[in-house]
């Protein structure tokens, strides 16, 4: 959802379908919710049952599309060493790239897009200098309350079956 926030700001509504499709006893395993924007549709989903995964972005526009599979290279570094000084750090292979595919003179040309690479170091370095004084956090307490509040209402609009308009005038100071 934080992703969301950042790339198209505070939606207007959110319709959301909350289940467990397991079976037995437990807690939710999946999840589909819809993020209304003036011409805009934001779908964030996940679930416990797909074995095969799909892309981890798709992104549909009116002259082509994105589609890019697997994890931000970060996180599979972050589980086997204890030591970053890798110049290439965050930077994806050739083969992890995602793939644009845009519509031209009526046919369709793809090609490899490579991805910006992230640096997960400088959110943890942003909380140290906020805890030492030196700078402001990387998340406000506002971005934790935003996602919270949308946390809430896609419960309601699954338990209510209906999409629930997004009230942001509550939004604390």
């Amino acid at each position: 959802m934080d992703q969301a926030f950042t790339l198209f700001g505070l939606p207007e509504a959110v319709g959301a379908e909350v289940l467990r499709e397991k079976d037995g006893p437990g807690v939710n395993d999946a999840f589909t919710i819809r993020l209304r924007y003036p011409g805009v549709s934001v779908v964030l989903s996940a679930n416990t049952l797909s074995l095969a995964a799909g892309p981890r972005f798709h992104l549909r526009g009116t002259k082509g599309c994105y589609w890019k599979h697997g994890v931000d290279p970060q996180e599979a570094a972050l589980n086997t060493i204890t030591r970053i000084d890798d110049s290439a750090w965050g930077q994806e292979q050739a083969a992890q790239w995602g793939q644009l595919h845009v519509a031209i003179n009526g046919g369709s040309v793809s090609r490899p897009l490579p991805a910006l690479a992230g640096d997960y170091r400088l959110y943890y370095a942003g909380i140290r200098d906020a805890l030492l004084g030196k700078a402001a956090p990387p998340v406000t307490g506002v971005d934790g309350w935003r996602v919270a509040k949308l946390l809430e209402w896609a419960a309601a609009s699954s338990d209510a079956r209906r999409e629930i308009v997004c009230d942001w005038s509550e939004e604390p100071n």
